[in-house]
């Protein structure tokens, strides 16, 4: 069974989302976000920096902005009113 198929998997994403936590999804990881419907930019249109999502990616590249992204701990500035996801 795909993790995308997986409810608990989904909502997990939607969770971690809601809460402004920072997400790195790599490779098939990034379709289980785009599953989950978290978008990748801000209610601005701007890029979101906690939500760090790539196809192609790989952990070597995406490590330095994942640590940034965690040392914030939470990003607010994607939280809306109602919560877009």
């Amino acid at each position: 069974m795909e993790l995308g198929n997986v409810g608990h998997a989904l909502e997990f994403i939607k969770d971690q989302y809601r809460h402004a936590k920072p997400i790195l999804a790599l490779g098939e990881g990034a379709d289980l976000v785009e599953n989950a419907g978290a978008p990748s930019n801000l209610p601005s249109g701007q890029p979101d920096p906690g939500m760090l999502v790539a196809k192609h990616g790989n952990a070597r590249e995406a490590l330095p902005a994942f640590i940034r992204a965690i040392a914030r701990h939470r990003h607010h500035e994607r939280e809306t009113d109602p919560p877009a996801l």
